[in-house]
């Protein structure tokens, strides 16, 4: 929820914010994965996968709407001509 905020306030791109906070989220499980901090570990470990499942899930719909907007344009095209 705060990198959709981020984004919408700051109108940078949704998904390069996920792989931006994908990567800080992996350097801050490498830095626990020193100290042995069972607990923020499983923590980052959780917070990580749903990250990966939003971006996912966001990639999946940007191209299905994309591929939707080409099969109009297409369709339409045959009908125009």
């Amino acid at each position: 929820m705060f990198i959709l905020l981020w984004s919408l306030m700051f109108k940078n791109s949704l998904l390069m914010m996920i792989l931006n906070m994908e990567m800080a989220m992996i350097l801050i499980f490498l830095f626990m994965f020193s100290y042995k901090i069972k607990i923020v570990m499983i923590m980052f470990m959780v917070m990580m996968v749903c990250e990966a499942m939003v971006g996912l899930i966001y990639c999946a719909c940007w191209s299905m709407i994309f591929n939707n907007l080409k099969a109009h344009k297409i369709s339409l095209s045959k009908y125009a001509s």
